[in-house]
């Protein structure tokens, strides 16, 4: 499970995961993509991989990872020019909102940003009242 936060400037997102057993791991769910946008992934995680490595490669719409069409996991890339969200197909939707908050933690992050928030506090609040996300946090800042 996962929670990850947008505030706008700064991404944060949890480190817990967990396989199909229930076993708990940790893994960093955030990237920075060479060209300097922030790529951050929610559901299952070899999808997540896989969705990550079809954007790095060109975000070619034939190469559309077929295990993403069963709409199991998203990317998000978030860029000063906004911030695109990839779902069960090559053609993305533009979030047009300032702030992004996605997975199991998301409602909680949510009320953290309502409350003037930053995107790390939001994080925070989701691992201490979710027993699904929590195993550290990571953060970039989205740079000009």
């Amino acid at each position: 499970m996962t929670v990850l936060v947008f505030d706008g400037q700064v991404l944060a997102a949890d480190r817990r995961t967990t396989d199909m057993r229930g076993r708990l791991t940790t893994t960093t769910k955030i990237h920075r993509a060479p060209g300097g946008e922030l790529l951050a992934g929610t559901g299952d995680a070899a999808v997540c991989a896989e969705l990550k490595a079809w954007y790095l490669s060109g975000a070619r719409p034939d190469d559309f990872p077929v295990t993403a069409r069963a709409n199991v996991a998203d990317l998000y890339v978030f860029s000063r020019s906004g911030v695109l969200h990839y779902y069960s197909g090559p053609h993305p939707c533009t979030i047009e909102c300032q702030h992004v908050v996605a997975g199991s933690g998301g409602e909680v992050a949510r009320g953290v940003l309502h409350m003037g928030g930053t995107a790390v506090q939001a994080v925070e609040a989701a691992c201490l009242y979710r027993g699904d996300c929590g195993d550290g946090i990571d953060v970039l800042e989205l740079v000009a």
